[in-house]
């Protein structure tokens, strides 16, 4: 009875499978049923980092920051200098049991196929909870996506999807937890298509869709339906001339989120000249934002409860001067620090204060345009976003659905729209793209590369191929190229160890010019000798093939056992990558074959033509 039960559990799981790997419907259940855990997720997660920041502040910083002086004014200033050294030293102690860098949603979309770790996910939230609620300005954003991704990549692998499949499967994550976080349905979608996908691909929008809005139905059960910012009055409509400051705004935003993600560069690497340990770095970072929070308490956490009051012009125009420069430093500083969180809130926090300055601006020095205030704030928001987070369609919904505020919707599109053009231009990287630079990873975005760098030189690997003793006088190797189709002759040594290679050409002009001193083959071997290995990637022969004068390279045994096995062709290599790429488009299109079409009239045939 247990072993027929047994075989119907494995019969069951195997259909389960198959499903998983054919069938669309199935995966749209799974973005549901995905999206519901997500957004679960996210309550949990806000609900402890308010846990936490009751236990060391007193009050919640991320939505009543100013509140945080009532419980004395020493809490802003020595929370996150203890907070940050007890943070170093539990870090300290992460990093020597798991040394290796943790995968994102990103990186595992782009280089692994979607495959992620829960586990080390769980390691991320940990460490994110912790930074937030010691008051460095971060958000939970990288938090929760990380929570999201991992989640659904680790159930992916579990039911074994394909590999598309599970890409997507990390971008219903990503959108839950996007989506549930900011009450924003969209902007989820789009924050995964942009950013973890890496593309509008036809078979990931309905599941990253379905797990967004899901994502964001569980979140609202729970914390309620109201927009996460809300605008106290309706913006009027925008008059032309202002469209050249939100143009301005654009630019200047630019400016400064590149400077933003410089100066947490500078900072890392003024850590690495002080040589100061890696556990005591958060609490030094944690002096500069303690002292700053005794002037601008707004600067700890994320910022959410402040944008509140800058959106609703709850501040003046000095204050705004010196809380763009202060959250500024401060979220450099908590990145370059080494305390884990996203900038994903911060920068817009940053943006709207940057907006509502220059607005109090223009209101100032050019009197002959009409001043809105709020639009101005949304202006910045989506456009400061931008720069730091690269995802424009993203910001551009996220301001308008966080805010439910429509009217300056096209000057929300104009200044995003020119930020991320100017941060391209002038600096080619968004935050997350920044960091894998700083890496040594030259990745831009998260388009699945990884496939095509998982090719190896086997999978191209021609066996038939001209073996020659560097010995042999020129007449036999002319003859031996007459004999074969071979057009390049690779040279052994006595040991039977890659020696060169020869191509006909040289050997026949050899032959005619009849130099003694070049009456070998071993003599007409004159450039190092270039090969690869079986298990190298494809990538690296194809760079290889460039460098050369040859469009054949050898392939060996091994470095330390030189010996000629085979070649591959330069036109071979190619055609493997386009295939390849060709899959993937198939894929992305939902099986659609742009190169077998049938006519309009095959269609029209009966079945029994």
């Amino acid at each position: 009875m247990l072993h027929a039960q047994a075989v119907w559990m494995e019969s069951r799981w195997r259909f389960l499978r198959r499903l998983a790997r054919k069938d669309e419907l199935f995966l749209l259940a799974l973005a549901a049923a995905t999206g519901s855990v997500v957004g679960g997720g996210v309550v949990v997660q806000k609900d402890l980092a308010s846990l936490v920041q009751h236990l060391t502040f007193g009050v919640s910083i991320d939505h009543q920051p100013a509140l945080a002086t009532l419980y004395g004014w020493w809490r802003p200033l020595l929370v996150p200098i203890l907070g940050g050294l007890a943070y170093g030293i539990g870090v300290h102690f992460i990093r020597r049991w798991h040394p290796q860098e943790i995968i994102d949603a990103i990186e595992a979309n782009a280089l692994h196929g979607g495959r992620m770790s829960f586990a080390d996910s769980l390691v991320i939230i940990a460490m994110t909870i912790a930074s937030v609620g010691v008051g460095a300005s971060v958000g939970l954003e990288a938090s929760v996506v990380q929570m999201g991704s991992g989640f659904c990549s680790w159930l992916g692998q579990y039911i074994q999807v394909k590999r598309s499949s599970l890409r997507t499967m990390v971008g219903c994550g990503a959108a839950a937890a996007i989506a549930a976080a900011f009450n924003a349905p969209l902007a989820g979608t789009f924050y995964a298509l942009e950013l973890v996908v890496g593309g509008y691909a036809v078979t990931a929008l309905a599941p990253v869709l379905i797990a967004a809005v899901v994502g964001t139905v569980v979140s609202r059960s729970i914390l309620g339906s109201a927009p996460l910012w809300a605008v106290a009055r309706s913006a009027p409509g925008v008059a032309n001339t202002e469209y050249l400051v939100f143009v301005a705004i654009g630019v200047l935003a630019s400016v400064m989120g590149i400077l933003v993600m410089r100066v947490a560069t500078v900072f890392e690497a003024l850590y690495r000249r002080w040589s100061a340990p890696h556990w005591l770095r958060p609490a030094i970072g944690g002096c500069v934002l303690g002292l700053t929070a005794l002037f601008f308490p707004s600067v700890l956490g994320s910022g959410h409860g402040a944008l509140d009051a800058v959106v609703n012009q709850q501040f003046t125009l000095p204050i705004l001067i010196g809380l763009v420069g202060a959250k500024a430093l401060a979220s450099a500083v908590s990145i370059g620090s080494g305390f884990r969180g996203g900038l994903f809130s911060a920068s817009v926090f940053l943006g709207g204060l940057f907006g509502g300055a220059v607005g109090w601006l223009a209101a100032l020095f050019l009197p002959g345009v009409p001043f809105d205030y709020t639009a101005y704030a949304l202006v910045g928001m989506g456009a400061v976003a931008t720069a730091v987070v690269g995802a424009p369609l993203t910001m551009i919904l996220l301001v308008l659905e966080t805010t439910s505020n429509y009217p300056v919707a096209i000057g929300v599109i104009v200044g995003v729209l020119v930020a991320s053009a100017v941060t391209r231009r002038w600096f080619g990287y968004s935050f997350s793209t920044w960091r894998f630079h700083l890496r040594g990873m030259d990745l831009r975005g998260s388009s699945d590369i990884g496939r095509l760098r998982d090719l190896a030189v086997r999978e191209v690997l021609d066996r038939n191929v001209l073996r020659v003793p560097a010995a042999t006088d020129l007449d036999t190797l002319c003859s031996l190229f007459l004999l074969g189709t071979a057009k390049v002759a690779f040279i052994e040594n006595p040991d039977g160890t890659f020696a060169g290679m020869v191509d006909s050409a040289e050997a026949n002009a050899a032959l005619i010019e009849g130099d003694p001193e070049r009456g070998t083959a071993g003599s007409l071997v004159s450039d190092p000798p270039h090969f690869l290995t079986a298990d190298e990637a494809l990538l690296s022969a194809l760079e290889m093939v460039e460098s050369t004068r040859y469009e054949t390279l050898p392939v060996v045994v091994s470095v330390e056992e030189p010996r000629v096995i085979g070649c591959i062709h330069k036109a071979d290599v190619l055609q493997r990558y386009f295939e390849e790429l060709d899959r993937m488009r198939v894929e992305d299109l939902g099986d659609v074959d742009i190169f077998n079409i049938s006519s309009p009239q095959e269609h029209k045939k009966s079945p029994r033509a």
